[in-house]
């Protein structure tokens, strides 16, 4: 096969919309270079591609030079080297096993895909205050900027690193009185820290300091319940985010790749069993609907439909009736 037929068959048999972990385009760039490395090879240049290895596979004695493509993990005893040895290949490998006229020559790319780690991962919510994740029971900043261990109390912590000199506004934490906040290093050391009044009709904006890991915030007293902060926003900006917003991370970026699509825009509006909700389109594979739906027939359709409401026409049976939509 030529050094153009094998790019071909990487492209072929690696399409954009494969789903797996390592991405389609990476794989193809990796094989790409492999192929043109191995053609660059003066010992290549001239070899037939023989097709892909196993560790069963049985290439005889070639009669030219030739090589095949192996990536199970294993010994492939039918393939010696110079001095008798069975070449190997290991898990993540991907092997070329290259006849030179005489003896098997193993040459190797690393395929090992390390796992994803929190770094890897890039996190977009509006409201970053994540309760479930950031909140610390019975510790609290106290009136020194110290971290200290009282039963009662509970304090956030943010990890700010990322928004060093950004502007960032937390509010909707009702403790019945006054509370602290902190700045500290990666090393846990104090940088900076001041009081806070968390009156509801009150927010408090800050801007992140050089060297800040992490923010601290008091948000729950001993005499507070945890309803004080149920409804808690940190958000970026110089004011409160509103309407409010849960903590509800999307993913934009898994190792430094964007993830198709830029999410929707928030809206104060309701959804309940008596507001009108209008969109300006909506696609689904399925649907669903609940609650009574009026009936007719062609004959005599439902009183009082509006446009864009569906409606049951039964004229042909009303065990099986169809679906209609008022134009």
């Amino acid at each position: 096969m030529t050094q153009q037929g094998l790019l071909n068959l990487i492209l072929a048999n690696l399409p954009d919309n494969i789903v797996q972990a390592i991405e389609p385009k990476d794989i193809r760039d990796i094989l790409n270079g492999v192929v043109n490395t191995l053609f660059d090879n003066i010992s290549l240049a001239t070899a037939a591609y023989a097709g892909p290895a196993g560790t069963t596979t049985d290439p005889g004695e070639p009669e030219s030079n030739v090589f095949y493509i192996a990536t199970a993990a294993g010994t492939y005893n039918n393939f010696k080297d110079s001095t008798g040895t069975a070449l190997t290949v290991t898990a993540g490998e991907l092997a070329i096993l290259n006849y030179d006229g005489s003896a098997w020559v193993k040459q190797t790319v690393d395929m090992t895909v390390g796992a994803l780690t929190s770094s890897d991962i890039e996190w977009n919510s509006l409201n970053l205050f994540n309760p479930t994740g950031d909140l610390i029971a019975g510790e609290l900043i106290n009136s020194t900027g110290g971290i200290q261990s009282v039963t009662g109390w509970s304090m956030n912590k943010l990890d700010v690193s990322g928004m060093i000199g950004d502007s960032v506004t937390w509010g909707n934490f009702n403790t019945t009185s006054g509370v602290y906040y902190a700045f500290y290093d990666a090393s846990n050391t104090l940088i900076s820290f001041d009081g806070w009044n968390p009156n509801p009709a009150l927010t408090k904006t800050v801007t992140i300091p050089s060297g800040a890991k992490w923010l601290y915030i008091d948000i729950q007293r001993p005499e507070d319940t945890t309803s004080v902060w149920s409804n808690g926003i940190i958000n970026k900006g110089t004011s409160l985010l509103n309407p409010y917003q849960p903590y509800n991370p999307i993913i934009t970026k898994i190792d430094g790749k964007t993830i198709a699509g830029t999410g929707g825009t928030s809206y104060d509006q309701s959804l309940n069993t008596t507001d009108n909700v209008s969109f300006n389109s909506v696609s689904a594979n399925e649907m669903e609907i609940s609650g009574t739906i009026k009936t007719g027939t062609l004959a005599s359709p439902p009183a009082g439909l509006i446009s864009g409401e569906f409606w049951l026409d039964t004229t042909d049976s009303s065990t099986h009736p169809l679906l209609r939509r008022k134009a």
